[in-house]
């Protein structure tokens, strides 16, 4: 009978370990676009549970969101953008088709929370060519488990 508790010391593997993950999650940096403070703490909160470092870059608005990625140099463009639809000034579909039409940010990954479930808001998400569309939950796991998977396999720029 195989003991599934102990390390076999034969079996090597190449997998990233636990630590490895932490540590590539902790020199992540994740621009928040969100305009609603009760869900930016709570993405924060998630998101620090889960061993990113925080705190994060938080954008109140989308035009703020574009002031800022405007003036910001490439080298310091952030890994990923979660990014909210519903804000003020200026939406977040004018923020995502600002940011793929800027050749620094063209291929930067852009995650869409949202609370609406419009057909219409996923396919022009979609258009725009944002990498995950995600609704707001009372859990953020998907927003851990999508951040997980792009940071393990980031897109070539």
């Amino acid at each position: 009978m195989r003991d599934l508790g102990r390390e076999n010391p034969e079996m090597k593997s190449n997998a990233p370990t636990n630590a490895d993950l932490c540590a590539r999650k902790r020199r992540a940096r994740i621009v928040v676009v969100e305009n609603d403070d009760n869900d930016a703490f709570f993405l924060e909160r998630a998101l620090q549970r889960s061993g990113f470092e925080t705190p994060l870059v938080r954008l109140c608005d989308g035009q703020y969101a574009i002031d800022y990625f405007a003036e910001l140099v490439p080298a310091d463009y952030p890994d990923v953008v979660l990014l909210d639809l519903k804000m003020p000034r200026k939406d977040g579909f004018d923020v995502l088709q600002w940011m793929r039409q800027s050749p620094v940010s063209a291929t930067l990954p852009i995650i869409i929370l949202s609370s609406s479930d419009e057909p219409s808001d996923l396919r022009r998400a979609e258009d725009l060519r944002a990498t995950k569309f995600l609704r707001k939950k009372h859990s953020y796991q998907d927003v851990i488990d999508t951040l997980e998977e792009l940071l393990a396999h980031p897109p070539s720029h």
